[in-house]
């Protein structure tokens, strides 16, 4: 059975597509079959992150929404292991009015353990339609107030469409220094955090690189939070480190 999560948040720049990119990455390591699909028509960056070049020949979701190739058409292999339906770097590309998104995805059930929908930023049309097209979803947001806010209305909107949300991903912590902890984000929004992801240099330098940090930097303890979540994410338990593996952890980690 395929199991559908969309990763959304209110706010642009929060670390959404560094997520969805690191837990495809990780679902590969944990042996599962992985689509992640570019939800933001309009908008899209999850191509920077994976390193597709981009040409007239590419094949996206907007190409798929306008009638104009099938969903299966769309579909590229990425070296890692999981399968991506990226979207075009043009918004002129997307001209259908409607957002059909779910009953294209329908054709894939079966196909994939694990769909991930790399939602756009805010509340509009092409969020509601990864929601729509999602079983499960979660938020991410960084501990300022700006993103706080926008963590809750995605909630709201989650909440009105009885959506099951399997809690706020706390991004880009910096300990003592954010005032927002850990507790004080799930009593104003209302969740669980269900993963803490402390700020790194090394994950924008991964970006650049167009390497997920948990494959590039695996020991870090940002790519063994998000390996832990992925794991938890499709209810598997997460292997236990051995010595050696518990030594590296230190050595990267100082």
């Amino acid at each position: 059975m395929t199991r559908i999560l969309s990763v959304v948040s209110g706010k642009g720049g929060v670390g959404k597509t560094t997520l969805v990119t690191n837990l495809s990455t990780s679902l590969v390591k944990a042996g599962k079959n992985v689509l992640v699909i570019d939800g933001n028509v309009t908008g899209s960056n999850l191509h920077i992150h994976l390193g597709i070049e981009a040409t007239d020949n590419l094949i996206t979701l907007n190409d798929v929404l306008d009638g104009k190739a099938f969903i299966t058409q769309a579909i590229y292999r990425h070296p890692i292991g999981f399968s991506i339906i990226p979207a075009s770097l043009s918004k002129l590309k997307y001209d259908n009015k409607e957002f059909d998104l779910k009953n294209h995805i329908f054709e894939l059930l079966g196909e994939y353990d694990v769909i991930l929908i790399d939602a756009a930023a805010g509340l509009g049309e092409e969020v509601q339609a990864a929601i729509n097209s999602s079983d499960i979803s979660i938020i991410i947001t960084n501990p300022d107030p700006a993103s706080l806010i926008n963590a809750l209305h995605t909630k709201k909107l989650l909440e009105l469409k009885e959506k099951d949300i399997v809690g706020i991903v706390l991004n880009k912590v910096r300990g003592e220094k954010d005032e927002n902890n850990k507790e004080y984000v799930e009593e104003y929004v209302g969740l669980p955090v269900v993963c803490e992801i402390p700020y790194h240099h090394k994950i924008r330098r991964s970006v650049y690189k167009k390497q997920p940090i948990v494959h590039s930097d695996p020991h870090l303890t940002a790519s063994r939070r998000m390996k832990n979540l992925a794991y938890k994410l499709v209810d598997e338990e997460v292997p236990k480190e051995n010595i050696i593996e518990q030594l590296k952890v230190i050595i990267f980690n100082i």
